[in-house]
């Protein structure tokens, strides 16, 4: 999220500072903007540009800072760098191009921010001071005050008023050399994710050769899509550690480049690590592999031995046997509907339902009773293979005595038939808890509503006295009465 801008009545509060001209020619204090401008970043100028010159357009500072009074006070009596830095965005280009030509002098963070801004400057003249200006620090010396300004020189690659593909060119160079390598590696941890992804395409795009220094800096960087792109163009030694990334596309990606840069006789224990990788992603690499190679995919699974496996890899190899196997694989996944890592139940859960869900149903009726993802999992498998029955909540019913089981199977009661949802609900109170009657309560006046307007089929007798039972012990103003005052009579 974006640091918060000085407001306009901040600005202008500094400014008042030197409302007085001759406290400004005399003294030029800048202490109070060096101490506003010290809570932001140099790239933070790009966006507060705007906001001081509209602040400057119409304080009494406008008609006393002049190019005139600038060149009165002499090459070389520079102001302060904080003022000229408030000064490069005043209105008058003029000055603005003189305030760039002194800025020029100044070796600073906030000074090459300052000229980065007005290179992109809609006046011409201003630019080209700036051009100038940064095409003169472009220097070993000069890396302490570049590389915080990365994303500024960065843009300038892109889609900006002034494109300067020159600039940017030169300060790769310039990180690519020793200096700039040493520099970059102290520097790059803390410069945003986004700035570090446009300084790796920016430096894959020029086409010059990756330093190895470089190259093993971004591989290590904490961002994924910074691995992906450097991954799509290092060479097959340097693949093999990016096959255990942590980043399942850099996993994928580093799988594909390796298996078409590697001889096929150095494939079988990478595609056998791959088979069992938690994510579908690689794992569908290596499954094309295989079937380039003209083998079963599924035999490919069943000659792996999960006893053999680490625990981390059994979430994949059951979800990739699920996907090639076929019913009578599914005794295999059984033992692991009972294990104890969640990760493990929820993909033994979900091959079950994808394989047998009818010869499974046992352990998919304890995934019910499981954990919320579990039992998500469990629920849309019985869902899917139409076994989620009355009769099957109401064994699961008289095994639950928790207000939060009961809550999940009274949600579940409430996907079958309007009238036997309504009639297990009735049937549920006597054992419900007590916060959830009301709720019952109210779900089966919501079931039976709408006779002759909604429904033309009349309930079951048996239903319609037990809602008159139950709306007889209800207060009259309950929707439950409402309803039942509906429904035709009993005969």
């Amino acid at each position: 999220m974006p640091r918060p801008l000085p407001t306009r009545q901040q600005l202008k509060a500094v400014l008042d500072t030197w409302r007085h001209t001759k406290m400004w020619r005399r003294s030029q204090r800048d202490e109070p903007l060096q101490a506003l401008l010290a809570t932001l970043e140099p790239a933070d100028l790009l966006r507060l540009d705007e906001r001081l010159r509209t602040v400057l357009w119409s304080h009494p500072l406008r008609d006393f800072a002049t190019p005139a009074w600038l060149r009165s006070i002499g090459n070389d009596r520079t102001p302060q760098p904080a003022i000229l830095t408030l000064l490069a965005s005043h209105p008058d280009g003029t000055l603005r191009e003189a305030v760039v030509r002194r800025l020029a002098k100044v070796r600073t963070p906030l000074a090459t921010a300052a000229l980065l801004v007005r290179l992109n400057d809609w006046a011409e003249p201003v630019r080209q001071a700036a051009e100038l200006a940064m095409l003169d620090r472009l220097d070993a010396a000069d890396l302490p005050h570049l590389l915080p300004n990365l994303a500024l020189i960065l843009r300038f690659a892109g889609a900006v008023r002034a494109p300067n593909e020159h600039l940017v060119r030169r300060v790769l160079a310039l990180l690519a050399t020793d200096p700039g390598l040493a520099a970059l590696q102290d520097v790059l941890p803390t410069v945003d994710a986004p700035t570090r992804l446009l300084l790796a395409r920016e430096v894959l795009k020029s086409g010059q050769t990756l330093p190895d220094a470089l190259t093993q800096l971004l591989l290590q960087d904490r961002s994924a899509p910074i691995r992906r792109a450097i991954a799509a163009v290092v060479e097959e030694e340097q693949l093999l550690p990016l096959l255990d990334d942590p980043d399942a596309r850099v996993r994928a990606l580093a799988l594909t480049r390796w298996l078409e840069a590697s001889p096929p006789t150095r494939h079988a224990e990478r595609l056998a690590s791959a088979l069992v990788d938690r994510q579908a992603t690689v794992r569908m690499v290596a499954l094309g592999a295989l079937r380039h190679q003209g083998l079963s995919a599924r035999d490919a699974y069943l000659n792996l031995d999960p006893a053999q496996l680490p625990e981390r890899q059994l979430p994949g190899w059951i979800a990739g046997l699920a996907s090639q196997g076929t019913a009578t694989d599914a005794p295999l996944i059984v033992p692991f509907a009972r294990h104890p890592r969640t990760r493990v139940r929820l993909e033994a859960l979900r091959a079950l339902g994808r394989l047998d869900a009818s010869t499974s149903l046992p352990q998919l009726v304890e995934g019910v009773l499981d954990g919320n993802a579990v039992s998500h999992v469990a629920i849309r498998a019985l869902t899917r293979s139409n076994l989620l029955t009355p009769d099957l909540l109401r064994s699961l019913w008289a095994r639950v005595d928790s207000p939060r089981l009961q809550g999940r199977l009274l949600s579940l009661a409430l996907g079958l038939s309007r009238f036997e949802a309504a009639g297990l609900l009735l049937a549920w109170q006597p054992e419900a808890a007590p916060e959830l009657v009301d709720r019952m309560d109210r779900a089966v006046a919501s079931l039976m509503d709408g006779y002759h307007r909604v429904y033309y089929t009349p309930p079951p007798t048996l239903l319609m006295l037990a809602v008159r039972l139950r709306a007889a012990r209800l207060p009259t103003d309950h929707p439950l009465v409402t309803v039942q005052a509906q429904l035709p009579s009993v005969p």
